[in-house]
């Protein structure tokens, strides 16, 4: 299982693929092996005013669970720059 921290709530584009929008009309992709895992957001109050200073009064939780648990092997994750956001 891999868990990853948004301050802006992601998108589910094309199987293996999340859009989260970035700064100034850009986007960021994650990239994913869409046949070992399975993609959740969940949307988390930010409670503490510290923490909402820096990141807001929500995140989102990005989970990425195995389908098919196995002992031992490997997959790629990859995060990248994606263009410009189409609204």
């Amino acid at each position: 299982m891999v868990r990853l921290i948004a301050s802006r709530e992601p998108r589910y584009g094309k199987a293996g693929r999340l859009v989260l929008p970035a700064s100034e009309g850009a986007e960021l992709a994650i990239e994913y092996p869409w046949a070992d895992f399975r993609a959740d957001i969940e949307e988390k109050s930010v409670d503490d005013p510290r923490l909402a200073a820096t990141w807001g009064p929500r995140v989102y939780r990005i989970t990425l669970a195995v389908r098919r648990p196995a002992a031992q092997g490997s997959a790629h994750l990859e995060i990248s720059a994606a263009g410009r956001r189409r609204d």
